[in-house]
């Protein structure tokens, strides 16, 4: 920082944020702490309209996603952010007030920006992150309204990527650039984690992972899917930014659902899985994704 090399004042805001009792735990509870930030950071900004889930037998992560319809969902989105907002304030009790900062920035968005999707996209993902800084120091209580509040915002502002070309544009470009300059080093990363992380996937999952690593480690021409070559993939830049998006996305989300859900862990050590080896796999995709994006 004092170099003048540090660029990611968002997650040094948040990190500065750790609350006290964990500071005092010791080095290996703050590392902790700092790596579940980073993943959250990771997940915001390779938004990939889907979730990561156990399957059914609850011994491996799979995809599933979301049912995002063709039409345009700005207005329903602002609706159900405006829902949210209304029944997070008039529970009250939970720290939030017409005063706040998060509420100022959705009431805004609301009734200024409502035609502006980029406007609207960008605040209700700041309103998202900030509402989880302030659950995460105590500020708010972790409460189902402002629980609901911040995944409502963020679902809104990922249906607005979604059926809005130009706002991921604009997202796309500058990770565009970041893959072009990617080391060595960082594509070896990609391809040292890939086989580690493949015994917590499904095989569909562990395909597309190594499909995407691949064109990530190897961007000097397309890799075809299943044998084709479709018109999306003829643009070898276009194809890659798609897989650092899902790639990054996914790994995040798979190391949180990881760390949240203690059944599956058992699951996986019973399986024979090194589940701490795991968490370092991911957790290393996550550092390589916040440095590309800056």
């Amino acid at each position: 920082m004092l170099a003048g090399d540090w660029t990611d004042w968002d997650l040094c805001r948040d990190i500065a944020l750790i609350p006290d009792d964990t500071w005092k735990e010791g080095p290996a509870a703050v590392a902790d702490a700092i790596r579940e930030i980073e993943a959250k950071h990771a997940e915001q900004r390779f938004p990939v309209a889907e979730r990561v889930e156990p399957t059914p037998d609850g011994d491996r992560l799979r995809i599933v996603p979301l049912d995002i319809s063709n039409g345009d969902l700005l207005s329903t989105g602002l609706d159900a952010v405006e829902t949210a907002l209304d029944r997070a304030l008039r529970r009250g009790g939970n720290g939030l007030m017409d005063s706040c900062y998060e509420v100022e920035i959705l009431r805004d968005t609301i009734t200024r920006f409502a035609n502006n999707p980029q406007r609207v996209e960008m605040d209700l993902m700041l309103a998202a992150k900030s509402l989880h800084r302030q659950v995460e120091t105590k500020e708010y209580a972790d409460s189902p309204e402002v629980l609901g509040l911040i995944e409502t915002c963020q679902t809104s502002a990922l249906d607005i990527r979604a059926t809005h070309p130009p706002i991921a544009e604009a997202r796309d470009l500058r990770l565009s650039q970041s893959l072009r300059e990617m080391t060595d080093e960082q594509k070896e990363l990609l391809e040292v984690a890939e086989p580690v992380i493949a015994p917590i996937e499904t095989d569909e999952l562990r395909e597309e992972m190594r499909e995407d690593i691949r064109r990530l480690a190897a961007p000097t021409g397309p890799v075809p899917r299943h044998g084709t070559l479709g018109p999306a993939e003829r643009n070898p830049g276009l194809v890659q930014v798609d897989a650092a998006n899902r790639v990054f996305s996914r790994g995040a989300k798979m190391w949180r659902r990881l760390k949240e859900d203690e059944a599956l862990r058992e699951k996986l050590w019973k399986r024979g899985v090194d589940v701490a080896q795991v968490l370092g796999a991911l957790s290393g995709v996550i550092m390589l994704a916040l440095t590309l994006l800056g």
